[in-house]
């Protein structure tokens, strides 16, 4: 019998997490090891990275070896299977405890099964971290690659565990534990990747998180409109930069009511939080850490408002301008101004923005509500 039938809770659907967050601070600890023993990713993190021994412990960075079954052994480690026992508050024999780690391990995202339908590590030769809930609750890890050749041509820079009952990838915003919950944030920047969070925190940026690499979602937005008011959203100035603030802009409009606002910030080509912070260097004197901080926070501080984003979104969509066909422009707009919560005030920014290019055509739109305007907008086509 598994352990997902064996270990379920009474009238519940699913087995206790406790067990599976025992494994995955198990796996925390081991990870840590190995890379305190492997000199070429500590050279890695250190020395191309820049990361600082106070950073590489506030994030728990490890390695995963470079093996396909290294930590699948860790199921007859006597201190792993301890942990367990412990969280299952049951005796059992050894046996059984290896077996259970096993199913621990897969539950909790930590293996995959190969072509011949056995267990193999997730993670492979990758630099890891621990993705934690807003408790600081381990809940899985995301793993970079650091060597080549560890790991297939073809194989992503960054890997996330999969989802599991404690680990929702869509749901999840890496960095959340770190902030204050009793503080009311001015802003938080929204990065691209854990490294940029580790980067932003060493050089005492404050209030980084980041998404687990899929397009950002209303439940991780919502998440972090619980700490502030304003989410600037950092992106490479890039093609994909540009895609990836489109579906940004379109996906928090259901959720900018009253004062919550949005800002993005386009980094130059080629460059993100962390490039920008450490400008080729990897060791710093204090006044290297004032000047890269500086050096960020000038592109931070020039992000566009959303309204502007969407202004400009709407122009390429329509192919056309206000000089050109304003009413396809104010079309588009007020797309936007439908989708959102009618005290938002970036709607109300929106509006003003159309009154103003209205009456530029000497016709008013004064108390007008979303559908008399649309309804104008096409009496003016």
């Amino acid at each position: 019998m598994s352990f997902i039938s064996k270990f379920k809770q009474p009238h519940d659907s699913t087995p206790a997490i406790s067990p599976i967050l025992s494994v995955l601070i198990a796996a925390t600890e081991y990870y840590q090891y190995h890379l305190n023993k492997d000199d070429l990713a500590k050279r890695y993190l250190r020395e191309e990275r820049g990361f600082d021994d106070a950073t590489i412990e506030k994030f728990q960075m490890g390695l995963s070896p470079n093996g396909f079954n290294q930590l699948t052994s860790q199921k007859n480690n006597q201190v792993w299977q301890a942990r367990i026992q412990r969280s299952l508050d049951k005796k059992m024999d050894r046996e059984s405890l290896s077996n259970i780690a096993i199913d621990l391990m897969e539950l909790s995202g930590l293996l995959r099964t190969n072509s011949e339908g056995s267990f193999t590590d997730r993670f492979r030769g990758r630099i890891v971290m621990p993705i934690k809930d807003e408790n600081g609750n381990t809940i899985s890890f995301g793993g970079r690659v650091f060597n080549s050749e560890f790991n297939h041509p073809d194989a992503p820079k960054y890997l996330n565990g999969s989802d599991t009952l404690c680990f929702k990838k869509r749901d999840v915003v890496f960095g959340l534990h770190l902030l204050d919950k009793s503080k009311e944030y001015s802003c938080i920047y929204l990065t691209e990747g854990y490294m940029d969070v580790a980067s932003m925190s060493q050089f005492g940026v404050d209030g980084a998180v980041c998404g687990m690499g899929t397009s950002i979602t209303e439940s991780q937005l919502e998440k972090i409109f619980s700490y502030t008011n304003h989410i600037c959203f950092c992106y490479d100035g890039d093609k994909a930069g540009k895609k990836a603030a489109t579906r940004a802009a379109t996906v928090i409009l259901p959720l900018l009511s009253g004062s919550r606002n949005a800002s993005f910030a386009f980094l130059p080509d080629g460059e993100d939080p962390d490039s920008l912070l450490r400008q080729g260097k990897t060791q710093y004197t204090q006044m290297d850490y004032e000047i890269g901080r500086e050096h960020l926070l000038h592109s931070l501080d020039a992000a566009e408002p959303i309204e502007s984003v969407l202004e400009s979104i709407a122009i390429l969509n329509c192919e056309e301008s206000w000089s050109s066909n304003p009413s396809l422009v104010i079309a588009h707009l007020l797309h936007y101004v439908s989708s959102m919560p009618a005290n938002s005030q970036v709607a109300n920014e929106i509006r003003t923005k159309i009154q103003i290019h209205a009456n530029q055509k000497s016709r008013s739109m004064d108390g007008l509500s979303n559908e008399q305007m649309i309804n104008f907008v096409r009496n003016m086509s």
